[in-house]
């Protein structure tokens, strides 16, 4: 080759390496204007869709009955729930892809500058053809290997393989507990507390007690909350604990039961591995419920971050599982099982494998065991039951209702009864486990069954009037349910017939409780119904503390506990 076709050949390469950067260049603008666009699209038209859905379910409580109103409702849900999650991943993916053509074009610029060096080099040692051909040669196989490594990159975003959860976790480790060493709580101090969201069972039931029906001259005391949450609080005796978070604090505060002092502040900011996360205004970061044994409590916040503190306010561990892909933001609550806290982490949609089960031992954080689940993201949370003469945890996620063993994570039953997005947390009653499918579905599963019950163990089931956000409530008798627009519906629990329904009048986020025979209904607007459990709707009061509530109260010691957005209140008899 002479110097000439060295020349030309050198030429062709530099036209090629500009062209590529001139390529990555308008895709990079293009990108960018795609997520600005993206960005504005979230700032400016999703809130119009969200103020316009609340505007129909207005309307729904005043129509109940127009079918059209409900299909609109329905369907423009469905539009928000399913824009904002394109939204998130674009802006993922959009994100990586948009590195990778920066990269593609600062490498074509290199390349470039490797075919003409701007030095001159000395009279009478000018580079020969073969040198000259040796450097374009190198530079060509650098920026090779740079685009083939974006590349995979790249594809690695669009093909999302499974993520693997001990890599996502910091210094976790599988450990096993000994259990002659280890102690927890019986069932009889289990139930005499409210330890997990909904108390023992995550039933929402205190079958006993002498508890207030009323607000009003009954509040003994009330205390500030320094950050807000959606979060419900849990009671162990004379501690109370909750949890709050923004896009920069994560805490978990613990107060005096008795006099509502703040005993301490819990920090969980500065976690190892913990990144940011997008969430829905209404779910917020700290939408998940703690939950405690009487000598631990443990939170987790919507960036995956969970941790255990002792009662002292001591953080034990503290640990990062990996930023949730979840349509609102994650806001499965805790729940504890024999020396593990056990953590619901549904994700993505059933066929991506990113949803898991996982036990961690309470004092080391370490892995007691993990199971891979095929369901999509999801919002109810896991409650561990005893029925049929055994424990069981249960679960709900688009497509099964999925029974678990809750000392290794064995499945020992599941149904496919469920879809879309799962936010009403499942409940076992009468041998029965309700779930929940948001607008469209109540199934009952017979809890006594073996591998697939799909066919053989579904009781009944009801497609009409069902609710979107809170969860179902049974003293044994009746199944009640609350829909967010104020309906009250019972239902026969032996064949699901529907016994009556009442328009309540109001909004409601929190889940319905019965306690010693009445159930406790408190609005957004802070509005606490009582009425009698029975086979016909039977007002027993109402009052209210003005300010706006999204938590579930706790009910424990003749005490309710309400959190409200601002503040935490507690509810007794005055002596």
């Amino acid at each position: 080759m002479d110097q000439n076709d060295n020349t030309e050949r050198i030429e062709g390469l530099h036209k090629m390496a500009v062209s590529i950067a001139v390529f990555a260049s308008i895709a990079a603008l293009i990108l960018i204007g795609v997520l600005v666009v993206n960005y504005m699209y979230g700032r400016v038209v999703e809130p119009v869709l969200s103020d316009e859905l609340a505007e129909w379910k207005l309307m729904v409580a005043q129509q109940p009955d127009n079918e059209k109103v409900i299909t609109h409702v329905r369907q423009l849900d469905l539009k928000l729930r399913q824009l904002t999650f394109r939204r998130f991943d674009l802006s993922r993916k959009g994100s990586l892809l948009l590195l990778f053509f920066l990269g593609l074009l600062f490498s074509a610029l290199k390349y470039a500058s490797t075919l003409f060096p701007k030095l001159p080099h000395p009279q009478g040692q000018q580079q020969s053809p073969q040198l000259q051909e040796l450097k374009a040669l190198r530079a060509r196989r650098a920026v090779t290997i740079v685009m083939i490594l974006a590349s995979c990159g790249a594809i690695a975003v669009f093909v999302r393989p499974r993520p693997d959860l001990t890599d996502a976790a910091a210094t976790i480790e599988i450990t096993k507990i000994d259990p002659k060493a280890a102690t927890w709580p019986d069932l009889e101090e289990i139930n005499a507390n409210w330890a997990t969201f909904r108390g023992p069972n995550g039933s929402g039931i205190r079958m006993t007690g002498d508890y207030p029906t009323t607000l009003d001259g009954n509040v003994l005391w009330k205390t500030a909350v320094p950050l807000a949450s959606m979060s419900s609080p849990v009671v162990w005796k004379d501690r109370i604990f909750l949890t709050g978070a923004d896009k920069k604090l994560r805490q978990i505060y613990c107060y005096d039961a008795v006099s509502g002092k703040l005993l301490w502040t819990g920090d969980m900011s500065n976690v190892a591995g913990s990144d940011k996360v997008d969430v829905m205004e209404d779910t917020g970061f700290a939408a998940s419920t703690p939950v405690t044994d009487g000598t631990h409590v443990c939170a987790i916040f919507a960036t995956g971050d969970i941790g255990c503190f002792d009662y002292e306010g001591k953080r034990l561990w503290a640990k990062n599982l990996g930023a949730p892909e979840s349509s609102y933001g994650y806001a499965s609550s805790l729940t504890m099982y024999e020396g593990n806290v056990i953590v619901q982490y549904d994700q993505g949609y059933y066929d991506d494998g990113l949803s898991r089960l996982i036990a961690l031992d309470l004092a080391t954080g370490q892995i007691a065991w993990q199971i891979n689940r095929p369901v999509s993201n999801s919002w109810a949370s896991p409650t561990v039951v005893t029925g049929s003469g055994k424990d069981m945890l249960l679960t709900c996620a688009d497509p099964f209702v999925i029974a678990y063993n809750p000392a290794d994570g064995k499945e020992l039953w599941r149904a496919e009864c469920v879809a879309d997005d799962v936010a009403p947390t499942q409940i076992l009653a009468n041998g029965l486990v309700i779930a929940i499918e948001p607008y469209n579905h109540m199934a009952a599963i017979r809890a006594d069954g073996i591998g697939d019950v799909t066919e053989t163990h579904i009781a009944w089931q009801v497609d009409d009037n069902i609710p979107d956000i809170c969860s179902p409530v049974s003293n044994g008798k009746y199944v009640f349910l609350l829909v967010s627009e104020g309906t009250l519906m019972c239902h026969d629990i032996t064949d699901g017939k529907l016994l009556w329904e009442e328009d309540l009048g109001a909004t409601y986020y929190a889940s319905p409780s019965i306690v010693a025979g009445n159930m406790y209904l408190l609005s957004e607007k802070g509005q606490l119904l009582v009425a009698k459990a029975g086979t016909e709707f039977s007002e027993v009061v109402r009052s209210s503390i003005d300010q706006t509530c999204y938590a579930t109260p706790a009910f424990t010691g003749g005490r309710i506990y309400i959190r409200t957005v601002e503040n935490l209140f507690c509810i007794g008899k005055k002596d």
